[in-house]
């Protein structure tokens, strides 16, 4: 059999049975994202129709649309910065980008997510949560390691059911944060960074070691 990785997550024996499930689950968004059993990074995946493998944040590769144009890409300063910045965001990387769309083009180069910190410019190395204001449902933490601001939605409810989310076999397996605490979901972790007000990092799937 050649065994076929769906946008689901899930790998399918054949594509035959892909095409199937999509039928009796009627969802025409489930379609193969390359062939071969479904890996836990872009080694080794051959994205089809020239698409391009970056990882997410939980390392889950997936195929994309990698031509991205973005707006203003004449309006810089002498520091590679968009003049007004009114679009800019700082990265989790620590660099400023003129808009989103920048980001998700510098995801496209280095194959894996980078997160919105916070709207605006990055800030000096002293920025706390008082010199940043995040967007509309969002709180400020502060990074567990960096103690920089991180901007993060808060209302988290974690399933304690199975529910077809993307990737769900992923999201409901057990994870390490850098705070060497072993969580259940991503949810989970997401949800004490909320109630410590600490941004608290994947450190690796799996359990803590």
């Amino acid at each position: 059999s050649h065994p076929v990785c769906g946008t689901d997550g899930r790998t399918y024996n054949t594509e035959c049975q892909l095409k199937k499930r999509a039928c009796r689950t009627n969802n025409e968004n489930l379609k193969i994202a390359y062939r071969g059993h479904c890996k836990t990074t872009c080694n080794g995946v051959k994205c089809l129709n020239g698409l391009t493998c970056v990882e997410d944040q939980y390392t889950i590769p997936h195929c994309i649309v990698c031509k991205i144009e973005c707006a203003q890409d004449d309006d810089l300063d002498s520091n590679g910065i968009d003049v007004d910045a009114t679009q800019a965001v700082c990265g989790m990387d620590g660099k400023t980008y003129k808009s989103t769309c920048d980001i998700n083009r510098m995801v496209c180069k280095v194959g894996r997510s980078i997160g919105v910190a916070y709207p605006g410019p990055c800030r000096d190395d002293q920025v706390t949560c008082d010199d940043v204001s995040c967007g509309p449902k969002q709180v400020c933490l502060k990074d567990l390691l960096t103690h920089k601001p991180r901007c993060s939605p808060c209302r988290y409810k974690c399933s304690r059911k199975r529910h077809s989310t993307t990737h769900y076999r992923f999201e409901e397996s057990k994870i390490c944060g850098v705070n060497n605490r072993t969580y259940n979901s991503w949810c989970e972790m997401r949800k004490d960074s909320c109630a410590t007000g600490f941004y608290i990092d994947l450190k690796h799937a799996g359990e803590c070691l």
